[in-house]
């Protein structure tokens, strides 16, 4: 019997090809790079993923910054200090490195919304002359809660930027550009308690 003119092998080799094409598109997906951490926040800046090694290491050397009144938590690192502001609209912690221009801070207000409004077009009516480039959600336990882009400031140059909306606060959190490990590296600790 003759098996390259055989019929029903042809149509068992396509299928079998396109059964593969499927299964390595959903392996690569499922290991695609996004922030996903056990905290379940998932942002897609097509930056590299801490180890889980990486990942232990920040948590055991680190200190934890929590806020018990503002209901969230993140390991941040050590030679960081950190100083607190408040006033009528809100609170503002801001972590800097002595001596150094590295830094990130975390604006706290009241928002009484769900993060899925926090889109460009809201962001820019609320805060007119702000530059949002490359705006990607924030995701947590698979709904939308944010938005993550990169900015410009005149003052400070390009920033990266996380707007996260949970449980009536706006959470906005700010680093240099240059400083967006250690955003994910926060980001990869915080849990909202």
């Amino acid at each position: 019997m003759n098996t390259q003119n055989n019929p029903y092998i042809k149509i068992s080799a396509g299928i079998i090809a396109v059964a593969i094409v499927f299964l390595g598109y959903y392996l690569y997906s499922k290991n695609a790079p996004t922030l996903s951490f056990d905290t379940g926040v998932v942002v897609n800046w097509g930056i590299d993923i801490p180890s889980k090694y990486e990942l232990d290491e920040h948590i055991n050397k680190n200190p934890l910054y929590t806020d018990s009144e503002n209901r969230f938590s993140f390991n941040y690192p050590k030679e960081f200090t950190a100083g607190n502001f408040r006033d009528d609209a809100g609170a503002t912690i801001l972590f800097q490195k002595q001596g150094e221009k590295a830094g990130f801070q975390v604006r706290i207000s009241y928002f009484d919304e769900p993060g899925k409004n926090i889109t460009p077009e809201r962001i820019q009516s609320e805060v007119g002359d702000i530059v949002i480039i490359s705006p990607v959600e924030v995701v947590y336990d698979e709904q939308v809660i944010g938005l993550a882009f990169t900015s410009q400031n005149e003052s400070v140059g390009s920033t990266r930027e996380v707007w996260i909306a949970r449980a009536g606060y706006l959470y906005q959190l700010s680093s240099y550009e240059s400083d967006q490990t250690l955003l994910k590296q926060v980001l990869s600790t915080w849990k909202f308690l």
